[in-house]
C-alpha cells in the first residue's frame, strides 16, 4: 500500500500517511508537492492521485526514481519559479524548473517531474 512515513509511529497512528487516510481529510492544500521517487507512479490509486481525487487543485510527483541531487535541484528551481508569476501555476513553474535543469546539466533526469490536476 502506497504511503508517506510522515512522524514517528505513535499509538494511534504508525507514522505514514496512506491514500485512506488522504481521502479521509475533511481538507486538503490547494497544491501539493510530493517531490520523493516514484509518487507519482502507482498501480490504481496511488498518493499524487489520492490528494487529486481529494479535492487538491494540483500535485506535483516524479513518475519514477530520480538522483536525489538532480531533485532537490528540480525542487528549488519550481519553488523559485513560483513566485515569478505562476504562484496559481504550478505546472508553468515545474517547465521553467525542468527547462532550467535540462540548460544546466542536460544528462540528467530533467523529465520525472509532473502536475497532476484533476
Amino acid at each position: 500500500m502506497s504511503g508517506l512515513s510522515v512522524s514517528h509511529a505513535t499509538s494511534a497512528h504508525d507514522g505514514r500517511l496512506t491514500v485512506a487516510d488522504i481521502l479521509a481529510l475533511p481538507r486538503t492544500p490547494a497544491q501539493v508537492v510530493l517531490s520523493s521517487c516514484e509518487t507519482g507512479r502507482a498501480e490504481g490509486l496511488g498518493l499524487a492521485q489520492a490528494f487529486a481525487v481529494a479535492g487538491s487543485g494540483a500535485v506535483v510527483s516524479s513518475l519514477r526514481r530520480i538522483d536525489d541531487g538532480v531533485a532537490a535541484r528540480t525542487m528549488r528551481a519550481f519553488y523559485t519559479a513560483l513566485p515569478l508569476g505562476a504562484p496559481d501555476d504550478p505546472a508553468l513553474a515545474l517547465r521553467e524548473a525542468a527547462l532550467r535543469i535540462r540548460a544546466e546539466e542536460p544528462a540528467a533526469d530533467w523529465a520525472s517531474f509532473r502536475v497532476i490536476v484533476p
